[in-house]
């Protein structure tokens, strides 16, 4: 909890104070997750928050991945810094130089992995190289994989416990227990819990889940991404709280969708290599470059100066067999 009381003892006491050694030093100050402080759980949190900036001595950062959700007054305060995702060829590169700093061997394809499965956050990614690396002076897909099945085996254990929670409070902690996006984990509530319910509970469930999807998408189109907060109650009490029936206990399994995207993966891989090249000769962006890859599947593989733009590019045999499959599709 993060009532104003809380908030004014900790945060503030160190706003307004030095170091430790007290040679003159000053703190920086983070409060995370400045957005996401609840009404009734966090009461006075905002007002704890507005009188620590008016009164504090020390440098202090707010984050948030939602600014509309922090009041005006408290962002009239600040000064508001943007910080984008990263791609996942800078994350991999940041886990490079970790590896290389910390005396690791590593397995490229190993290292791509952690950055596709983080998302753009960097933070993540070092976390998932720490837990796959443990110990250890060396980290290939092998150490990956166990990361994985562990990771697996916590959305299993949140699963079965989903249809058990007693209040939206305690779901929506459940779905946030994991460390896994809300958007990934509606792949595992949609295909798992609907079959363990009978049909009129079974259509109510599935309206909750198709609401959660609402606010997932509308999160990401508008960066208001408190919305994740209503999606992970509906997702994490809805099973639970609108079923008027039994609940069927089944076996749990990996989203359909999920083991598409990793079949698909290493074809993705090719396409979006062949889109940066394009896309750096082109000056434009990837996501452009990728919808006009048909078109460059045709010059490459039909036009006069194919095998010309295939130097320019300097495309792989791998890059122009999945040209000619463009073409042959």
């Amino acid at each position: 909890q993060r009532t104003f009381e809380v908030l004014k003892r900790v945060a503030g006491e160190a706003a307004l104070t030095g170091t430790l050694t007290g040679r003159g030093g000053r703190r920086l100050v983070v409060l995370d997750e400045a957005d996401n402080l609840h009404p009734q759980q966090d009461r006075g949190g905002h007002r704890a928050v507005k009188e620590i900036l008016e009164s504090t001595v020390n440098p202090v950062i707010l984050t948030a991945n939602d600014q509309r959700a922090i009041p005006k007054e408290i962002r009239d305060l600040c000064l508001e810094v943007n910080l984008r995702r990263l791609s996942e060829a800078e994350i991999e590169e940041i886990l490079r130089r970790i590896c290389r700093e910390e005396g690791i061997e590593a397995e490229p394809l190993a290292l791509r992995r952690i950055a596709e499965a983080a998302r753009g956050d960097a933070r993540a990614a070092i976390n998932d190289l720490q837990t796959s690396c443990a110990g250890k002076k060396k980290c290939g897909i092998g150490d990956l994989a166990l990361y994985l099945r562990e990771l697996e085996t916590n959305v299993f254990a949140v699963l079965g416990r989903l249809p058990h929670v007693a209040s939206v409070e305690e779901g929506r902690r459940r779905v946030m227990e994991l460390d896994l996006p809300p958007d990934e984990f509606l792949g595992w509530v949609s295909e798992n819990l609907p079959p363990t319910l009978g049909p009129e509970d079974r259509a109510r469930v599935c309206d909750a889940l198709s609401r959660a999807e609402i606010f997932l998408t509308r999160a990401v189109r508008t960066g208001h991404y408190g919305m994740w907060s209503y999606a992970s109650e509906l997702m994490g009490a809805g099973p639970a709280l609108l079923r008027e029936g039994e609940f069927s206990p089944r076996r749990l399994q990996y989203p359909s969708s999920a083991l598409l995207y990793a079949r698909t993966r290493g074809k993705r891989a090719v396409r979006d290599s062949v889109a940066r090249k394009w896309a750096s000769r082109c000056h434009t962006s990837s996501r452009v470059s990728r919808a006009q890859l048909g078109y460059l599947a045709l010059l490459v593989e039909k036009g006069k100066a194919g095998e010309r733009i295939a130097e320019e590019l300097e495309l792989t045999e791998q890059e122009r067999e999945y040209l000619r499959e463009l073409v042959n599709a």
